[in-house]
């Protein structure tokens, strides 16, 4: 089926031009089971992240033994496969082809396994699966520009990792050095209590400067990207584990279950038990 949406994807016009065509997302339980390796190739780029489990892959003619936040990037005509009988693992996997010169080149010179420790590759899956989902305006366009975030983001991982005197410096080119240290603050203890006099307290200024700052660079209060980015990481955690309702939203930073169901159903436009349905349901996604 994928091979005949592609032989129609590229034999056809298309109504705009595309550096980056996604042919299918998938989200797939691999479960220990009698077999070999399923080995195969095909002409076309192929992303997996495990998300949960461990388990064994086959790439060229090297077995990798993967385990949660690793991510292998299978470049077209490379043979692979997984291991059935030593496997048992959730994984997303986007199979897409690349147009553009350039990002192909660069694609090609990315190489196999990674791991991500900052669950960048993680959120920019869920951000595909989202907008392949709902379907809105474009939303074409808006997987191609994830996929070539996921992309670049290896490229730089790969440059980082084979340069050992790389400092990764966190910028917020724009922003004002008092909103950027609040939101770097808010970004590494989003999990905690945190409140506006609190944070007045640890930078030294009062709540009304704090909020203008930071409404002025970010376009919402520090307490609403708060909530927002507790929203994220719920979805996150919706999407990939077993943990309650409860559970999730105390992990995220909310202490009350039923302030976070109303907040994630006003944000989301869907509750979280609708949410984590949904996603989980979601096992094949085909981007004609």
């Amino acid at each position: 089926m994928l091979e005949y949406i592609r032989k129609v994807s590229k034999g056809g016009d298309f109504t705009e031009e595309q550096n980056i065509k996604t042919y299918v997302v998938i989200k797939h339980k691999y479960d220990n089971k009698s077999g070999g390796t399923n080995v195969h190739v095909h002409d076309f780029y192929q992303l997996m992240y495990i998300a949960a489990g461990e388990g064994n892959v086959k790439v060229s003619n090297e077995s990798l033994r993967v385990k949660p936040g690793d991510v292998i990037f299978i470049a077209p005509m490379v043979e692979h496969g997984v291991d059935f009988a030593n496997t048992s693992m959730t994984t997303y996997e986007i199979k897409f082809d690349i147009f553009e010169n350039e990002l192909e080149e660069i694609a090609r010179n990315i190489g196999v396994l990674y791991y991500e420790e900052d669950n960048k590759i993680k959120n920019l899956i869920l951000k595909i699966i989202d907008e392949s989902t709902e379907c809105r305006p474009y939303y074409k366009k808006s997987v191609e520009n994830f996929i070539s975030q996921i992309i670049i983001y290896l490229t730089r991982q790969k440059s980082l990792a084979s340069d050992s005197e790389s400092v990764i410096n966190i910028s917020y080119e724009g922003h004002s050095s008092i909103a950027s240290k609040i939101k770097t603050y808010i970004d590494f203890n989003y999990s905690k209590k945190v409140s506006l006099v609190e944070l007045a307290e640890i930078f030294c200024i009062s709540q009304s400067h704090l909020c203008r700052e930071f409404t002025k660079n970010f376009g919402m209060s520090p307490i609403k990207y708060l909530n927002n980015l507790r929203i994220e990481k719920a979805k996150e955690l919706l999407s990939i584990s077993d943990y309650s309702i409860g559970e999730i939203a105390y992990r995220v930073g909310f202490n009350d279950i039923h302030y976070f169901s109303r907040y994630f159903t006003k944000q989301e436009k869907i509750s979280p038990v609708s949410y984590r349905r949904k996603i989980r349901d979601v096992l094949v996604i085909q981007i004609n």
